[in-house]
Protein backbone atom coordinates (compact mmCIF):
# COMPACT_ATOMS: atom_id res chain seq x y z
CA UNK A 1 0.00 0.00 0.00
CA UNK A 2 1.90 3.16 -1.14
CA UNK A 3 1.41 6.12 1.19
CA UNK A 4 -1.12 8.11 -0.62
CA UNK A 5 -3.23 4.99 -0.46
CA UNK A 6 -2.63 4.30 3.18
CA UNK A 7 -3.63 8.41 4.26
CA UNK A 8 -7.24 8.04 2.10
CA UNK A 9 -7.72 4.52 3.88
CA UNK A 10 -6.74 6.04 7.17
CA UNK A 11 -9.49 9.48 6.68
CA UNK A 12 -11.86 6.65 5.54
CA UNK A 13 -11.96 4.40 8.67
CA UNK A 14 -11.63 8.00 10.73
CA UNK A 15 -13.75 10.51 9.55
CA UNK A 16 -13.16 13.03 13.24
CA UNK A 17 -9.39 12.87 11.81
CA UNK A 18 -9.94 13.88 7.84
CA UNK A 19 -9.68 17.25 8.39
CA UNK A 20 -5.92 16.75 9.71
CA UNK A 21 -4.96 13.87 7.32
CA UNK A 22 -6.53 14.95 4.14
CA UNK A 23 -4.12 17.77 3.63
CA UNK A 24 -1.16 14.94 3.90
CA UNK A 25 -2.21 13.72 0.67
CA UNK A 26 -0.18 16.99 -0.78
CA UNK A 27 3.14 17.54 1.34
CA UNK A 28 3.36 13.75 2.67
CA UNK A 29 4.32 13.13 -1.13
CA UNK A 30 7.16 15.75 -1.45
CA UNK A 31 8.60 14.82 2.32
CA UNK A 32 11.62 13.90 3.11
CA UNK A 33 10.26 11.23 6.36
CA UNK A 34 8.43 9.15 3.70
CA UNK A 35 11.45 7.08 3.28
CA UNK A 36 12.16 6.80 6.83
CA UNK A 37 9.08 6.57 8.84
CA UNK A 38 6.13 6.55 6.17
CA UNK A 39 2.27 6.45 6.83
CA UNK A 40 2.09 2.66 5.71
CA UNK A 41 5.04 2.14 8.42
CA UNK A 42 2.85 3.86 10.81
CA UNK A 43 -0.74 2.03 9.86
CA UNK A 44 0.47 -0.69 12.35
CA UNK A 45 0.26 1.23 15.07
CA UNK A 46 -2.59 3.76 14.21
CA UNK A 47 -4.53 0.23 13.92
CA UNK A 48 -3.34 -0.94 17.31
CA UNK A 49 -4.32 1.88 19.36
CA UNK A 50 -7.30 2.81 17.31
CA UNK A 51 -9.96 1.05 20.11
CA UNK A 52 -7.80 0.82 23.07
CA UNK A 53 -6.03 4.11 23.53
CA UNK A 54 -7.74 6.87 20.67
CA UNK A 55 -5.32 9.44 22.75
CA UNK A 56 -2.22 8.21 21.52
CA UNK A 57 -3.43 7.11 18.73
CA UNK A 58 -4.50 11.02 17.80
CA UNK A 59 -1.22 11.97 19.33
CA UNK A 60 0.86 9.69 17.12
CA UNK A 61 -0.72 11.13 14.31
CA UNK A 62 -0.36 14.72 15.12
CA UNK A 63 3.26 13.78 15.83
CA UNK A 64 3.58 12.58 12.51
CA UNK A 65 1.78 15.00 10.36
CA UNK A 66 4.30 17.83 12.20
CA UNK A 67 7.33 15.77 10.90
CA UNK A 68 5.36 15.73 7.79
CA UNK A 69 4.94 19.45 7.16
CA UNK A 70 8.79 19.69 9.10
CA UNK A 71 10.48 17.95 6.36
CA UNK A 72 8.72 18.45 3.49
CA UNK A 73 10.59 19.95 0.48
CA UNK A 74 9.64 23.32 -1.51
CA UNK A 75 7.85 22.42 -4.34
CA UNK A 76 11.14 23.04 -6.60
CA UNK A 77 13.89 21.38 -4.49
CA UNK A 78 10.71 18.43 -4.79
CA UNK A 79 11.00 18.45 -8.41
CA UNK A 80 14.90 18.69 -8.72
CA UNK A 81 15.36 15.53 -6.63
CA UNK A 82 12.72 13.47 -8.50
CA UNK A 83 14.40 14.58 -12.06
CA UNK A 84 18.18 13.44 -10.21
CA UNK A 85 16.46 10.27 -9.09
CA UNK A 86 14.83 8.92 -12.46
CA UNK A 87 18.62 10.23 -13.56
CA UNK A 88 19.98 8.30 -11.68
CA UNK A 89 17.71 5.12 -11.37
CA UNK A 90 18.01 4.80 -15.61
CA UNK A 91 21.60 6.50 -16.44
CA UNK A 92 22.16 3.00 -18.01
CA UNK A 93 19.33 2.78 -20.41
CA UNK A 94 18.40 6.38 -21.24
CA UNK A 95 19.92 8.93 -23.75
CA UNK A 96 22.11 11.15 -22.63
CA UNK A 97 20.36 13.69 -24.02
CA UNK A 98 17.17 12.88 -22.08
CA UNK A 99 19.37 12.68 -19.10
CA UNK A 100 21.01 16.12 -19.98
CA UNK A 101 17.80 17.60 -20.35
CA UNK A 102 16.37 16.37 -16.92
CA UNK A 103 19.67 17.53 -15.03
CA UNK A 104 18.83 20.75 -16.45
CA UNK A 105 15.71 20.61 -15.55
CA UNK A 106 16.30 19.37 -11.92
CA UNK A 107 19.23 22.94 -12.22
CA UNK A 108 16.44 24.97 -13.28
CA UNK A 109 13.91 24.00 -10.55
CA UNK A 110 16.45 25.06 -8.01
CA UNK A 111 17.41 28.11 -9.88
CA UNK A 112 20.48 27.49 -10.55
CA UNK A 113 22.53 29.40 -13.48
CA UNK A 114 22.27 26.96 -16.09
CA UNK A 115 25.97 26.73 -17.97
CA UNK A 116 24.47 27.14 -22.08
CA UNK A 117 22.97 30.26 -20.66
CA UNK A 118 19.84 29.08 -22.61
CA UNK A 119 16.84 26.76 -21.47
Amino acid sequence: MNLRTAVIKLAHEHPELRGDLLPLLKSASDSLLDPVLGMHTLMPLIDRLDDVDEQSRDLAVQVYQTLVRKYALPQGDAEALRRLQACAKNAKTWDPALLRNNIFKAAHALGLKLPSGMF
